[in-house]
């Protein structure tokens, strides 16, 4: 069996790594999958359901659902996050960033106060989920994508009162925040240790594996760098994070706790793997 099938709430998805073995699977399991709600006699909303054609040489086989063709779709919401087929996340991250300078520009509109740490605090609940909701499934490694999420940040700072000719270095620091880029880069991390202590749904080895040679250099849970041939492969969560992970202290990664990670990985010097220049204005 090939096709694998994942449920969340009210919703299914099926996928599956496509030969001619495996097309046939896909399309019996929609069979079943239509069997199925008319015994139970829970009709499937059809008109909702799509296919996403995944890889370069994807021959684009056709599926139906009930003998009624189902529409290719250039883009699916999968869980809130827009998949596209070649997994560059573009049409998410500008979906995200138009949202939160949407709603930024409302919390300047209607909020009477210009009271700095109401604002900072509006902002960080209201805009910031926005744009690091599964952040690392999505985190651009392009200059030009960085700098479009980190600009609601950037721009939403200047325009609080006495900030306007500071650095957005000297802003962020001001308003004890960091960049999102930064943050995006502490959620990496802290899932890599969730996923190492067994804290996640998540198995290790669906991700990661450790180094067969064994060394006296770093830690003692320094993981294996993967090989990745390509870029999309080589952005992907579990290919970035490993240099960095491998260059954390041993009393960050062998932290007991969590919360106790999260505490200790702050106050790493992270700058150096950082692309955003926190100097723009």
């Amino acid at each position: 069996n090939s096709t694998t099938a994942k449920l969340f709430a009210d919703d299914v998805k099926l996928y599956t790594n496509i030969s001619t073995s495996s097309t046939n699977s896909l399309q019996h399991h929609l069979n079943q999958i239509h069997t199925w709600s008319s015994t139970w006699q829970l009709p499937i909303s059809f008109e909702k359901c799509t296919i996403l054609h995944l890889g370069k040489n994807n021959p684009k086989h056709s599926y139906n659902f009930h003998n009624s063709p189902i529409s290719n779709a250039n883009t699916v919401r999968d869980l809130g996050v827009l998949i596209d087929p070649g997994l560059k996340f573009t049409n998410h991250i500008n979906n995200i960033v138009s949202k939160a300078n949407i709603r930024s520009s409302q919390i300047i509109r209607c909020f009477l106060s210009r009271n700095i740490p109401l604002m900072t605090r509006a902002f960080t609940t209201y805009v910031r989920p926005t744009l690091e909701y599964s952040s690392t499934t999505w985190s651009p490694s392009n200059i030009t994508q960085i700098i479009a999420v980190e600009s609601v940040q950037r721009s939403f700072t200047k325009r609080l009162p006495g900030l306007y000719n500071l650095s957005y270095a000297d802003r962020i620091k001001i308003l004890k925040l960091q960049s999102l880029e930064h943050r995006r880069l502490l959620a990496d991390l802290s899932l890599t240790y969730k996923i190492i202590n067994n804290s996640t749904c998540l198995k290790f080895t669906d991700f990661f594996s450790y180094p067969t040679c064994t060394t006296t250099r770093g830690h003692p849970l320094r993981l294996a760098v993967p090989v990745a041939k390509t870029d999309v492969r080589k952005h992907f969560f579990a290919c970035r994070v490993v240099p960095i992970w491998n260059s954390l202290p041993a009393k960050v990664v062998q932290a007991k706790t969590l919360a106790n990670f999260k505490h200790l990985v702050r106050r790493v010097n992270l700058d150096n793997v950082l692309i955003f220049p926190t100097n723009y204005a």
